[in-house]
């Protein structure tokens, strides 16, 4: 990995042999994007076309040469000022189909907006009763809802500016470690579009295992799995279902029977 001084020494210069595959492209050109990085956070500010230049057998490689500008977006968004989709059309134009998805799934929101108006907590919105705010950022706010007409089942809806079409990507994806899209619906009273997922609960396997870290592996119980799970669960909005089948199961069971569980639900 090449390092921040490695950027401003000269010493992280790009290889200059010849690419022969597709491979070796994409090798080269992460690499390109680490000394990117490595020049924003030193505060030289190094742009694509200058390290492309350096790999000019990359520009055989489109998609591999494309990373490279992906990471200057990425640098922008971080360290500013904010990228704008008509300079990168225009510095690339050759791409700018690729980079407009970019863009167009990363919509950010003013505070100063007065057309974007939130809904709070006790509202409900597309039949939904708002319960938490879940956290907010320059795309939008996430909150925990219930929806009424579901038996108050737990969804998370998320909320951005209507002209993003995140929902357009997440609608194709299909996959057990991907949550999926239950619908979309936009509120133009609020200037807003509503992404509804399902709530899979707030606690992580990291949390798991710094909960459980003071019990020996050999003495653990699924009811110790279960007890440190409610401990994080219980500053929620929600805690974690205190009967059920699965529960009592992996309460009765042991650490391993409730780990390979767990494993099996998420493969």
């Amino acid at each position: 990995m090449i390092g921040d001084k490695g950027w401003k020494d000269g010493k992280g210069r790009a290889p200059a042999e010849a690419i022969s595959d597709g491979e070796m492209a994409q090798a080269l050109a992460a690499q390109l994007s680490e000394m990117l990085t490595a020049g924003w956070r030193c505060g030289e500010r190094p742009i694509a076309e200058d390290l492309l230049k350096e790999a000019s057998d990359l520009v055989g490689f489109p998609d591999a040469a494309i990373l490279v500008v992906k990471e200057e977006i990425r640098r922008r968004r971080e360290y500013g000022p904010p990228p704008e989709v008509e300079e990168y059309r225009r510095r690339f134009p050759e791409w700018a189909n690729d980079l407009q998805p970019l863009f167009d799934s990363y919509c950010t929101i003013s505070e100063t907006d007065a057309s974007v108006v939130f809904p709070v907590c006790g509202e409900t919105v597309v039949g939904c009763r708002l319960v938490a705010e879940l956290g907010r950022g320059a795309q939008g706010r996430v909150f925990l809802a219930a929806q009424t007409s579901l038996a108050d089942r737990l969804v998370v809806l998320k909320m951005g500016l209507r002209d993003c079409h995140e929902h357009l990507a997440l609608a194709r994806l299909l996959h057990t470690h991907i949550v999926p899209l239950y619908f979309v619906q936009d509120l133009p009273v609020h200037n807003l579009r509503v992404l509804c997922m399902p709530y899979l609960g707030g606690a992580t396997l990291a949390q798991l295992r710094e909960e459980l870290a003071s019990i020996p592996v050999a003495q653990r119980s699924g009811r110790d799995l279960m007890a440190a799970l409610d401990r994080i669960q219980a500053p929620r909005p929600t805690a974690a279902a205190q009967v059920g089948p699965a529960r009592s199961r992996l309460e009765k069971g042991g650490y391993v029977e409730a780990v390979c569980w767990l494993g099996a639900c998420l493969a």
